[in-house]
């Protein structure tokens, strides 16, 4: 799972730049790169929220097994 998280982040981060870039330029499509940034900006958002959730599930792990002693 790490790895389609990290894959989705990048993914949406690579999105992100070529719809900024076609924005910018003026490239014809541009309702359709707006909405691969849009896209890009949910895998972000996702792969950050899975990471942040396991790092917090990591974390709230290791309480458990300190606080029992």
């Amino acid at each position: 799972m790490y790895k389609i998280a990290g894959f989705a982040g990048v993914g949406g981060v690579l999105l992100a730049i070529l719809s900024k870039v076609a924005i910018l330029s003026h490239w014809n499509l541009e309702s359709f790169f707006r909405l691969l940034g849009l896209t890009g900006y949910i895998l972000i958002i996702s792969s950050v929220a899975y990471f942040t959730l396991l790092l917090m599930n990591k974390l709230y792990k290791r309480e458990a097994v300190r606080s029992d002693y």
